[in-house]
């Protein structure tokens, strides 16, 4: 039997900041180095639409998910559950106490989150890219969670998916854009060549 595998999202950054952008890319080409861990990038989650391709693309993946977002999780989780992209709330252990706390005066917005109906048989771990400033921590805790997905005892039946279905043509460019979030570093050269001609014309 193969090894189980779990894939880590990251939720670009809106803008150009140099740092977030450096943070995103320290971690994905480390987490590219571990065979266990399928890596891809998307765009900001506010930045896509529900018939975005990239909003597509999460919802074709299956299993454990792991998203790191710019966002507090409570409303990474929210997004994505409004999006129809549904797992069992996962338990990281990198969070930022304080925000955590500030951010229960939202659980009333939130309140329909992950976990609401028709939840797959699968794990969402949502966790912020505001914490720390050390790629070392993300990739610490992405393999702890790993460990623990892997170490869960399996359910032989097959994974639950929700009814509500959201149509949207399939094309070949599409299935091209689909195949480009699991080749981050394809985004980051592209990204990164962005940004010098951004700085050439100005």
């Amino acid at each position: 039997m193969a090894a189980k595998k779990i894939t880590v999202v990251i939720s670009q950054a809106q803008g150009k900041n140099p740092v977030k952008q450096q943070l995103e890319e320290d971690v994905a080409v480390a987490l590219m180095m571990n065979s266990n861990i399928e890596i891809s990038l998307v765009p900001h989650l506010y930045d896509m639409q529900h018939d975005h391709t990239g909003l597509i693309f999460l919802r074709s993946l299956p299993g454990d998910v792991v998203f790191l977002a710019w966002n507090y999780p409570r409303a990474t989780r929210w997004i994505l559950d409004r999006q129809n992209i549904k797992g069992n709330e996962g338990t990281s252990l990198l969070i930022d106490e304080d925000a955590e706390n500030d951010s229960e005066d939202d659980s009333q917005s939130y309140s329909d989150a992950i976990g609401a109906v028709e939840v797959p048989n699968r794990n969402i771990y949502c966790i912020d890219l505001k914490v720390s400033s050390s790629a070392t921590d993300y990739i610490e805790e992405i393999e702890r969670i790993y460990q623990e997905c892997a170490t869960q005892v399996v359910d032989l039946a097959p994974l639950k998916t929700s009814t509500l279905k959201i149509s949207t043509p399939q094309t070949a460019s599409s299935n091209e854009e689909h195949q480009a979030y699991q080749n981050p570093l394809q985004i980051i050269e592209a990204r990164k060549s962005s940004n010098i001609s951004s700085e050439s014309e100005s």
